[in-house]
């Protein structure tokens, strides 16, 4: 992913937030939130005191929080504009946060459950795309236990691998009971 940083402002390029893309949005959108000097009025570590309705202080909160959310808007798909609605950055940042990041996480999810090998790929790239979306489920704290990544990266394979897949799960499986028979060993002869 090619991030572009233009020249004549403090405006940094990338993917838009889509249906797909919350994890790596979040992440981007945060350094630019931060960078820009605005993510205090994401976390409300930057608020009005009650005693502050001094005209001036106000417009420039006010500006502050138009120009955070405006970041937001400029880098989201049609289809979030419905989340931007709020004027408060913090409200807008967890309405996309509640909605998309649940909805990211099923996506992901298929995404790996759903994985098949592509024609004519190697099966370095397929352990490489497989670890790949691994990955991307773990950065948003979704576990994958080994049982799980094995049973993606053996369900897509084509037909050709059966064999080797078979005997590489029985070799496995026989290597587990031996491995469990001997720490029950361990146990009776420390007792």
């Amino acid at each position: 992913m090619l991030l572009v940083i233009l020249a004549t402002s403090k405006t940094l390029k990338f993917p838009v937030l889509t249906h797909t893309n919350y994890p790596e949005w979040a992440t981007r959108m945060e350094a630019v939130l931060v960078w820009m000097d605005y993510w205090a009025l994401v976390t409300s570590n930057e608020n009005l005191e009650e005693d502050e309705d001094d005209g001036k202080i106000l417009r420039v909160f006010r500006k502050r929080q138009a120009a955070c959310r405006a970041e937001m808007v400029l880098r989201v798909d049609d289809s979030q504009l419905s989340r931007m609605s709020n004027r408060d950055p913090k409200v807008v940042w967890d309405s996309v946060h509640c909605a998309c990041g649940f909805s990211s996480r099923l996506q992901l999810r298929h995404h790996f459950i759903s994985a098949v090998t592509i024609k004519d790929q190697t099966m370095e790239g397929r352990i490489r795309e497989v670890h790949s979306r691994t990955r991307r489920l773990e950065n948003i704290d979704i576990a994958i236990s080994d049982k799980d990544l094995v049973v993606v990266l053996t369900a897509g394979l084509p037909d050709t691998y059966s064999t080797v897949v078979i005997t590489h799960l029985l070799n496995e499986e026989a290597r587990q009971r031996l491995s469990d028979q001997t720490e029950i060993k361990k146990e009776e002869y420390v007792v």
